[in-house]
């Protein structure tokens, strides 16, 4: 970062340095910078930066030839800019790019959707966030746990299903009590019910209550008949914690 404090001459000097290693062709080269050790410094930063986003999106990146991949990456260090220096940030910043400049680049529209399930594996992964085990009656969606609704089945694309049709798409991905990072797909219905456990902790009752409004039925009991073994089996997964009764 800067410092706004710096006199002019030494800022003025970073910024032209800066755009010169952001895009090498077509900036020049500040004169008192040895143009070997740039090129130098400007591979290291490049290749820095390619390596975050490449270990983040494997199955995006085997959509593409190298070439493709390469010139997506390069235009993101050319072009975009990054509100965190963090490292654990940069996949997150190159889903915000390909969303704002996929059609841009002429890029599938899938791929802005396909990038950010990736992504949302490795906030799963660093999230600090744990399930334990509770004997609490009311029922708590793991704190770890991400709920995802796309436009298109983006668990399924790979290089063998590399032209998908659009569909609506309900996910879960959390942490279990083995620090694995999980995933599954959801119906519409029990994406809502683990919604509404997220927003807070409920009874069996009274989740059962909440979701015959939702879904414009009066009949509770049926209803719970139905939603006790899968809650049971999500209980079961680590999506949730609590009394299933």
């Amino acid at each position: 970062m800067q410092d706004k404090n710096a006199p002019k001459s030494l800022r003025d000097f970073q910024l032209a340095f800066g755009r010169h290693l952001r895009d090498p062709e077509h900036v020049a080269l500040p004169d008192v910078i040895p143009a070997r050790r740039a090129q130098v410094y400007e591979t290291l930063l490049f290749n820095n930066l390619s390596s975050f986003v490449d270990a983040c999106f494997p199955v995006a990146k085997s959509l593409f030839t190298s070439d493709q991949w390469q010139a997506i990456n390069r235009e993101f260090f050319r072009s975009w800019r990054c509100s965190t220096p963090i490292f654990s940030q940069i996949p997150f910043e190159f889903v915000q790019f390909i969303h704002a400049r996929a059609e841009q680049l002429e890029l599938a529209p899938w791929l802005s959707e396909l990038l950010h399930y990736e992504w949302v594996e490795l906030e799963v992964d660093l999230s600090e966030a744990t399930v334990t085990d509770t004997e609490k009656k009311e029922l708590c969606a793991n704190p770890s746990l991400k709920l995802l609704a796309y436009q298109w089945p983006v668990h399924r694309i790979s290089t063998d299903y590399a032209d998908p049709q659009a569909e609506p798409c309900f996910l879960a991905v959390w942490r279990d009590k083995k620090l694995s990072v999980n995933f599954c797909e959801l119906n519409a219905t029990t994406h809502a019910l683990l919604s509404l456990l997220q927003q807070r902790e409920q009874s069996f009752d009274a989740l059962m209550c909440v979701m015959a409004e939702q879904l414009g039925r009066d009949d509770v009991e049926q209803l719970a008949a139905f939603a006790r073994p899968l809650l049971a089996d999500l209980k079961q997964q680590h999506i949730l914690t609590g009394c299933v009764e």
